[in-house]
């Protein structure tokens, strides 16, 4: 898998795909993770120390 060359050659007519397909992968990648992290108070609501709020919000944020 990693000796094989990407589909998105860097020639006149691949580079235009690469960006068509990089922007909606941000896009729902970044989406997913502000989902995610509006629900933080969620996971973290009835904690006591500083240590529990951080590991609540890593358990949010894992996928």
């Amino acid at each position: 898998m990693l000796s094989q060359p990407s589909s998105f050659a860097v020639d006149g007519k691949k580079a235009g795909e690469f960006w068509s397909f990089f922007f909606p992968a941000l896009t729902a990648n970044v989406g997913f993770l502000a989902t995610l992290s509006l629900n933080i108070p969620d996971f973290t609501r009835y904690v006591r120390t500083q240590r529990e709020q951080i590991l609540g919000q890593a358990m949010g944020l894992r996928r």
